[in-house]
């Protein structure tokens, strides 16, 4: 054998080899038409129509309500706190009013950059998967869900938070393959769900990291590389982004963490209020069918895949990784609502991608 010639580890070789090369150019083109067109979808497009929900003109006019006030850690509507989400997408309505003026337009934008950004996520997570033609096809087809732009027009935290959940699938992703950066990337996972959970509460850490400790239980390679996942510095970082703005509230509301956990997180969870009155939510049924109208056109192709390849889902010994990573993340939002707790139309949106 030749002398000097380099060895690669297992763990280097798994799943994805190191690229010795840079993308080729039909790579980028490929990424900047997807761009492209999710800008020319969701950005192009926040002009048209006016705020018409409950919870839109909430958020619109809080928003407002915290510029007016100078109060940019306390959401009101009317003088009246509002508390029942966390304050990200208030903050960012805010930075675009301050940079576009208070008006529908700017109001949407967050949301269509969200969307934007989700498409990002669906590329790359489909490239280290496969290749970046995948990419390219799963961006288009979750641009192209009907459900993706009825949902990523409404002014609500599932789209900002559909994109942080994907950018943590994507870092833990990253950190899996690449051992040098893994500490990186694994931070990058560790960040976005603080981010999320900054946006809509604790299943922005809960989801993730379960469809990462799901496949950590089929796999035995995932099982040794997340569990860097829990290096204490992270929990740090973690507790660092999201501690400051619950431990303001506390101290200006007493009681206000006890009534988030009892009151808002237990009524999403159990799907009724404290004193025993059940929420309002859409059956279980109408949640399950109106699926194939948020995924049309694309729901005519899904249902026939899974009617033949039925016997290989139920065998998991015979799916690789690359397959179980997005059937992972998907069954792991849509179970929980189907099985437990509250649930919207929309509550399924970050599986999505």
């Amino acid at each position: 054998m030749t002398t000097g010639t380099g060895t690669l580890t297992i763990e280097e070789t798994f799943l994805r080899p190191q690229a010795a090369l840079p993308p080729p150019p039909t790579r980028h083109a490929l990424f900047a038409i997807l761009i492209a067109l999710a800008v020319l979808l969701h950005l192009g497009t926040i002009g048209i129509g006016d705020l018409y929900s409950e919870t839109e003109g909430q958020y619109a006019a809080a928003a407002r309500e915290m510029i007016q006030t100078g109060q940019y850690l306390l959401p009101t509507n009317d003088s009246i706190p509002r508390l029942q989400k966390p304050p990200l997408l208030y903050w960012l309505i805010i930075a675009s009013y301050k940079l576009f003026g208070v008006h529908t337009a700017a109001t949407r934008v967050p949301i269509a950059l969200s969307v934007v950004a989700t498409a990002i996520f669906t590329f790359l997570v489909g490239e280290r998967l496969a290749d970046y033609w995948r990419g390219f096809a799963a961006g288009l087809i979750y641009l192209s869900l009907s459900g993706t732009f009825i949902f990523g027009r409404i002014v609500m935290p599932e789209p900002l938070f559909s994109a942080f959940f994907a950018g943590a699938i994507y870092c833990g992703l990253a950190g899996f393959q690449q051992r040098r950066q893994r500490r990186i990337w694994f931070a990058g996972f560790w960040i976005c769900a603080a981010l999320a959970c900054l946006t809509k509460g604790p299943h922005g850490l809960v989801l993730p990291a379960a469809t990462f400790g799901v496949l950590a239980i089929f796999y035995r390679e995932a099982r040794v590389r997340f569990r860097s996942l829990l290096w204490w510095p992270y929990l740090l970082v973690f507790l660092a982004i999201i501690g400051p703005w619950y431990i303001w509230v506390e101290m200006h509301f007493d009681g206000a963490f006890h009534r988030y956990v009892t009151e808002e997180w237990t009524k999403h969870l159990i799907g009724r209020y404290p004193n025993g009155t059940w929420y309002d939510d859409v059956p279980r049924w109408q949640f399950a069918a109106s699926h194939l109208a948020w995924w049309f056109p694309w729901s005519v192709v899904i249902l026939p895949v899974l009617i033949v390849s039925w016997r290989r889902v139920m065998r998991p010994r015979e799916i690789t990784f690359q397959n179980a990573l997005p059937m992972v993340w998907a069954l792991v939002v849509l179970v929980p609502v189907l099985a437990i707790g509250q649930r919207q139309d929309y509550y399924a949106l970050s599986m999505f991608s």
